[in-house]
């Protein structure tokens, strides 16, 4: 007796069997995640460093170099490569395929903590990123402003839309590019600066240690033991403008300007502000790139979805979204 024979003999049987491949298909169809690429973990570590302010050779030779000596001998280590641009260090380590990456990624962690003193003061924490396809973006959005400057509109598009975008279900990383955030900008009048007899280097140094909290200890009271720190960062742009900056001369003007202009009475005690050498405002940063959709410039957000989480729901529930924040 044939295959076929058993299956024409028993037809209830092959319907069940048929049946049941429906069921369990229409249940993938269902649950099942779809992504555009299956989940991939490369055997790749990078680590960036901050180094506001420097040069590419001073980068390379006081961060990367560094860096490079105390990971050379890292166990399942294959490839080091590493880039050193201005204000930027990037060292990327290609481990051998079966590498526990996150054992490496504690090992490094514990290499940089013990080099972190031969670290400039002014570089930052070097970060630890593992490359994955669930890090990239799969809904791309361009933000344009159809009057006006478009970075003003930088606290509304972060408050209002990129705050409701997270709360969607599956939505991991959000990132935001071509938004430039403001900062306090202090140009400095050299010539103001040379007659009061004060220098940039100090000014900065002064700025620096203004801005600054420190900790002061520990207050017991009954059963708590309290942390005591004496805030001393900067609050307003007024607290900045009448920071005192050091004691100048009493009289700054010279010639025949000294005896046209009376001294104000702050110069009389000798007290300079840091608005007395400086002009100080909320501005933008200097803009070194740019990003355009066609001839219009925009910002870009970039929405990543959670692992596991189901690429086109995910899509769906943002493009829904966004069409309820434009109404």
């Amino acid at each position: 007796m044939t295959f076929l024979d058993h299956v024409v003999r028993r037809p209830v049987l092959v319907l069940m069997a048929f049946g049941s491949l429906l069921l369990f298909g229409g249940y993938a169809l269902v649950k099942l995640p779809v992504d555009q690429l299956p989940e991939i973990d490369p055997p790749v570590i990078s680590i960036m460093t901050i180094y506001p302010g420097a040069g590419a050779q001073d980068v390379e030779t006081k961060v990367t170099e560094i860096i490079e000596r105390s990971l050379s001998a890292l166990p399942g280590l294959d490839q080091m490569f590493s880039t050193s641009r201005e204000n930027i260090s990037i060292v990327t380590l290609a481990m051998e395929f079966g590498t526990d990456l996150e054992a490496t990624a504690n090992d490094i962690r514990q290499s940089l903590d013990f080099i972190r003193n031969l670290l400039p003061e002014d570089a930052r924490h070097p970060w630890i990123l593992k490359f994955n396809t669930a890090m990239l973006p799969v809904f791309i959005l361009a933000v344009k402003a159809n009057r006006g400057d478009l970075q003003a509109y930088r606290d509304i598009v972060k408050e209002r839309l990129i705050n409701r975008l997270e709360r969607i279900p599956g939505v991991g990383n959000i990132l935001l590019l071509n938004a430039s955030p403001r900062e306090v900008v202090v140009e400095v009048d050299r010539k103001k600066l040379q007659d009061r007899q004060l220098s940039l280097l100090g000014l900065v140094q002064v700025l620096k240690a203004q801005n600054l909290s420190v900790p002061a200890g520990r207050m017991l009271t009954g059963d708590l033991d309290l942390p005591v720190s004496l805030p001393g960062d900067f609050r307003s742009l007024d607290q900045i403008k009448w920071t005192l900056v050091g004691m100048g001369a009493a009289e700054p003007l010279a010639g025949a300007q000294r005896a046209e202009v009376p001294a104000p009475p702050y110069l009389a005690l000798g007290q300079v502000y840091l608005q007395d050498v400086a002009d100080v405002r909320i501005g933008l940063p200097v803009r070194r790139n740019i990003a355009k959709y066609g001839s219009q410039e925009t910002m870009w957000v970039l929405v990543s979805k959670k692992s596991g989480a189901n690429t086109l729901e995910v899509v769906n529930r943002v493009k829904s979204s966004i069409e309820e924040f434009q109404k």
